[in-house]
């Protein structure tokens, strides 16, 4: 196994890391329940910087992952995670550079699917799977919420 420096103490990677799932579904109900219901802007902005920051961090988590280039290329992801989830809220919020995070961030995933889809097929490691789901639905959703500006952008 190649060996994972990281910035962030050992102990709050662990537990990052055990409780990935549980972090990512307490800061994505409320965020979803508020940009439904209740349109409150101060309790978005915080719930989705705050997921953005996470798949940030989650970038440096350890990961059981041998290959390489799988393991730069789920690095990759959880950065365009955080970027894709930046770019909805500015969009959310009606900020600019919303587009453009959206485009980094939307051909990163892409790229980093495919490698890591790659990779998944290649070695059979079920530890790219959370990540390949992660990199999926936030890509889909990030490209469902942008359509109208991507048909814009090609016309």
């Amino acid at each position: 196994m190649t060996e994972n420096k990281t910035p962030i103490p050992p102990q709050l990677g662990e537990w990052l890391s055990r409780n990935r799932l549980k972090i990512e579904l307490i800061l994505t109900v409320p965020a979803l329940v508020f940009y439904f219901t209740v349109n409150n802007q101060e309790i978005l902005m915080v719930t989705m910087t705050t997921l953005a920051a996470f798949y940030f961090l989650s970038a440096y988590i350890k990961v059981d992952v041998e290959e390489m280039f799988g393991l730069i290329a789920l690095k990759v992801v959880n950065i365009s995670c955080a970027v894709c989830v930046l770019s909805l809220l500015f969009k959310t919020l009606a900020l600019e550079g919303a587009q453009h995070m959206m485009l980094v961030g939307s051909l990163s995933i892409a790229s980093g699917v495919l490698i890591i889809l790659a990779m998944w097929v290649k070695s059979q490691n079920r530890n790219y799977l959370p990540f390949l789901i992660r990199a999926l639905i936030l890509g889909f959703i990030t490209g469902w919420v942008f359509l109208p500006e991507i048909r814009e952008m090609m016309a």
